[in-house]
């Protein structure tokens, strides 16, 4: 499998090194830091959604999405420390957040789930095997379409 996105990552790479290479005859600047950020994330998404983040909206709500989880990982849940002061959680918004994050990644991955059955596309991503596996009951291996967001989720962390 990894070997079959071989060359999502030799093209992104060489996107990368096309911008430099832009960059540096045209004496103009690059930020190296978001591009090394940009990077695996647009391999990430080009293998998982079939397309880059910076290519439609959805690929961008997804960056949207995976950056309020990593922002809400870093936050500091006292319920689940001291249980008795859950309700400080409830008072600062903190499961309000969790809510609405969860909700917004659960509809997101409902259209893209969606968009992936109703397009036609040769070359199969993440997504599109997934739905292959969910539609195959004779594998021996269910996976459900909760299953399948929550993969999708993991993969673009």
């Amino acid at each position: 499998m990894v070997e079959s996105f071989e060359k999502v990552r030799e093209d992104e790479v060489n996107a990368m090194i096309e911008k430099l290479e832009k960059a540096s005859s045209s004496s103009s600047s690059e930020n190296l830091s978001e591009l090394f950020i940009t990077l695996p994330s647009d391999v990430t998404s080009r293998v998982a959604l079939g397309r880059k983040h910076s290519e439609d909206e959805t690929a961008r709500d997804l960056k949207k999405r995976v950056r309020q989880i990593m922002e809400l990982l870093g936050e500091f849940p006292i319920g689940e420390y001291v249980p008795i002061l859950a309700w400080i959680d409830g008072i600062r918004g903190f499961n309000n957040k969790i809510k609405e994050v969860s909700r917004g990644f659960s509809d997101l991955m409902d259209k893209v789930v969606q968009e992936h059955l109703e397009a036609s596309n040769d070359k199969a991503d993440f997504v599109d095997i997934l739905l292959s596996i969910e539609k195959d009951k004779n594998s021996g291996f269910q996976v459900q379409r909760n299953d399948i967001k929550f993969m999708i989720l993991v993969r673009s962390l």
